[in-house]
């Protein structure tokens, strides 16, 4: 039986490995990261992997879809989906140093992963670094500081984590060998514009967020693909951003996430346990969402059977506000439950810029994710159909009735759902953690000074830059122009239900 269960174990690594983006990983260097008490209470139980979990079958053919053969055996067997390691890539040893003024979830996140990193060494003195990641978050000069003293530029690195989606513009570029930019492209409406101004192509790189340790806390393997376990049918966990919030603001963040939770509120179709309007629970993010955002979240939620969906009642909405968070802080307790019930998750960027908390928390919390399409030419980036469903967003004809079509399909459940929910959470665990995101930095810049030869660097990911389609570039123009003539008021900048 042992020998049966290894040789089944190695079959299905290796069909699932050759359907990853860059399906060689030979020379990766695979971090043996061994469940710490951050990475959630997850014993090794056989010694197979440091979690000894079995995997679920996700054998899939060339267009990402499970076989029936696959298909009948997923609903026969009590499989569970496998916490799986990074793979990583760095093949030699260096020093790293952060230098911030002050501590804040993003900081966190790089310290996270340098930590945890079996060929990196996180170092206080800056002097001794081999590269030098300065964390800025687009406050200014003033409250960001001054680069650190004695280092040179061809070690001191940008780690750009800011909204807007250009290159700070208050830090000469004669100070840093590179830039990693989270807010990488430039969208209006949620529609895609350009890549972010100011960005060269030769040292200015997409950057995201990632998988911290937090989100996985308390992830039950068992429960992704059990509809038993996720009685949360549905969640979108987006806060609208409303008046009395300025206009301008809401349509630089809120905008694309009004559209989709009044897409929500406006669907008829969806049964009544799933998204309730009056019999809600309210207060439920009383706590804030402390998950490793640098948002405070607060609004009204409502719960119903089977559903949870963020709406505006008391009409009046805080604007985002900047928090501390320490690397050992931990999802607030009542989202992480929410979180590990639900079965499908529906987010959405920020409507000028990309990248944010919420996707990742989703993957990490083995939801299957509907999301808007994604740009930023990521390493290893989610694939859609295959990890997560994505939707197009913007405020066209069609678009509203193929959301509710794709939602629909999604909340049947089965075992394609169930399986994507696995891959987009092992593909997450694979490639998007924290120490992911360091190896990437680190690959990238050995590569533009050092001529080191990996895959998937920031030079590499440069060359697949989004370039907006005809359709898109009609639709921001066409917007524009309403704008100018203050023509542009839909009724999701005001209210959603």
């Amino acid at each position: 039986m042992f020998v049966y269960v290894a040789l089944f174990h190695i079959l299905l690594h290796f069909s699932y490995s050759d359907n990853l983006v860059g399906a060689s990983h030979a020379g990766h260097v695979r971090a043996e990261l061994a469940a710490s008490p951050k990475a959630g209470n997850v014993a090794s139980e056989d010694g197979d992997t440091p979690w000894g979990l079995k995997r679920m079958a996700v054998d899939l053919h060339s267009n990402g879809q499970l076989s029936t053969a696959k298909q009948r055996r997923l609903r026969k067997e009590q499989t569970v989906c496998e916490m799986v390691e990074p793979e990583l890539q760095l093949k030699t040893k260096h020093k790293i140093g952060l230098y911030s003024k002050s501590w804040n979830a993003d900081r966190s996140m790089l310290k996270e992963g340098i930590e945890h990193h079996p060929m990196l060494e996180l170092v206080e003195d800056l002097h001794s670094a081999d590269f030098v990641l300065w964390n800025l978050d687009g406050s200014g000069m003033k409250d960001e500081g001054t680069p650190p003293s004695g280092v040179p530029a061809s070690k001191l690195v940008q780690m750009d984590w800011s909204d807007g989606a250009m290159v700070l513009p208050y830090i000469p570029e004669k100070l840093f060998v590179a830039i990693f930019k989270r807010s990488y492209v430039r969208k209006m409406d949620g529609v895609l514009k350009t890549v972010a101004g100011g960005c060269k192509a030769n040292n200015c790189f997409p950057f995201g967020y990632g998988v911290l340790d937090q989100y996985l806390q308390n992830v039950n393997v068992s429960s992704i693909g059990n509809a038993a376990i996720r009685t949360n049918k549905l969640m979108c966990s987006l806060r609208p951003w409303l008046p009395p919030t300025p206009e301008s603001l809401i349509r630089q963040v809120g905008v694309a996430r009004n559209r989709v939770l009044w897409w929500l509120h406006r669907d008829k179709d969806l049964p009544s346990e799933q998204i309730s309007g009056t019999r809600g629970i309210h207060g439920l993010t009383d706590g804030n969402f402390n998950s490793g955002v640098t948002e405070v979240l607060r609004g009204l939620f409502q719960q119903g059977e089977g559903a949870l969906i963020e709406s505006d009642e008391n009409a009046s909405l805080p604007t985002s506000t900047h928090v501390d968070i320490d690397i050992d802080s931990s999802m607030e307790p009542e989202y992480a439950r929410l979180l590990a019930i639900t079965q499908v998750a529906v987010t959405a960027n920020p409507g000028t810029y990309e990248g944010d908390h919420r996707m990742w928390e989703h993957f990490a919390s083995g939801n299957v994710v509907f999301s808007d399409k994604l740009h930023t030419p990521l390493p290893f980036a989610p694939r859609p159909g295959e990890h997560y469903e994505e939707f197009d967003v913007a405020d066209s004809p069609g678009n509203e009735d193929a959301f509710r079509r794709k939602l629909h399909r999604l909340l049947q459940g089965g075992p394609q759902q169930d399986a994507m929910a696995c891959r987009g959470f092992q593909h997450a665990l694979r490639h998007h953690r924290s120490v992911s995101r360091i190896d990437y930095v680190v690959r990238s810049l050995l590569e533009i000074t050092q001529n080191a030869s990996y895959t998937q660097t920031g030079l590499q990911l440069r060359e697949h830059d989004p370039v907006p389609s005809v359709e898109e570039v009609k639709y921001t123009e066409d917007l524009q122009k309403k704008l100018d003539k203050n023509e542009s008021k839909p009724e999701y900048l005001y209210k959603i239900a």
